[in-house]
């Protein structure tokens, strides 16, 4: 052959196929990432987000769902954290930043599902609930009704299937039924002259100064900075001091 019928290998590249990756979706913990803030609890609030990536050029775009599982902060029948926290070293104590208080009645049952925030529902298989560390259908049957001024006090967690990983904690109390006569008897009788409250152990003391003044609320004691707000916080310390 002549040089024109010759062709020349100038250089020579290899070509890999590359696998794109497949979206993943990721369960974490609200109470992961609570900060405790009885003044901000945006931090732990359940909710879905979406992180949009693209891992290599020759892939679509890829959506990736990121969970944050946990009870609903959007009903007022669900306590939010009031009190700055006090660090004891207990997980059921420390991280728990939820209580909800519930009057027995006779079958009463509560269905716990409901307590769980509805962007968390659709993972559900992936979750259960376990009340005083026993793993439960999510349903808590009430026993006797309790004596009154003590209650029934139950620590609910939502946990993980595949690891048990505690994804957000949350107190139940249960009443007894004379419970709530009795305290609405003595809020009357109390609630008008407050100098009894500066007798009591931090940090119930500064509940009288809360009272006192609207514009720099003891932080100790939450955010009672009305005769209202020192009833609903008398209870919620009542029904669990957090």
């Amino acid at each position: 052959r002549d040089d024109k019928s010759r062709i020349l290998l100038q250089a020579r590249k290899t070509f890999e196929a590359v696998a794109c990756e497949r979206p993943q979706t990721n369960i974490v913990g609200a109470c992961w990432l609570s900060s405790h803030d009885p003044d901000d609890p945006s931090d732990h609030e359940p909710r879905v987000e979406e992180h949009v990536v693209r891992y290599f050029p020759n892939c679509p775009p890829t959506t990736n769902v990121t969970v944050v599982a946990g009870f609903t902060h959007a009903t007022a029948i669900l306590w939010i954290r009031n009190l700055v926290r006090i660090v004891t070293g207990d997980p059921m104590d420390d991280e728990t930043d939820h209580c909800i208080a519930w009057e027995w009645a006779e079958h009463g049952i509560v269905d716990l599902w409901k307590l769980v925030a509805t962007s968390s529902l659709p993972f559900t298989n992936a979750m259960y609930i376990a009340i005083d560390g026993r793993h439960g259908n999510g349903v808590l049957r009430f026993g006797e009704d309790p004596e009154p001024y003590h209650p029934d006090i139950f620590h609910v967690e939502l946990r993980m299937n595949s690891s048990g990983s505690v994804l957000d904690r949350m107190w139940l109390v249960v009443n007894g039924t004379k419970t709530k006569g009795l305290f609405d008897s003595w809020y009357s009788r109390n609630a008008a002259d407050l100098s009894w409250v500066s007798t009591l152990p931090r940090p119930y003391a500064t509940l009288a100064e809360s009272r006192r003044s609207t514009t720099s609320p003891a932080r100790a004691s939450g955010k009672a900075n009305s005769s209202i707000k020192i009833k609903v916080n008398t209870i919620k310390s009542y029904a669990k001091s957090f």
